[in-house]
């Protein structure tokens, strides 16, 4: 039906666990993490 289409397969998620790992390995992308003020002032660990 559409001869000049083109198709793309690409991960996908609905928001849940999974969603950040599928965008990292489509986009051959880092996962980096850091110390910042968590919603309390304390010092959290975060990706």
């Amino acid at each position: 039906m559409l001869p000049h289409a083109n198709v793309e397969c690409v991960p996908l998620a609905d928001g849940g666990e999974g969603t950040i790992d599928a965008l990292i390995s489509y986009t051959k992308g880092q996962i980096y993490t850091e110390e910042v003020q968590g919603p309390l002032g304390e010092l959290v660990r975060a990706k």
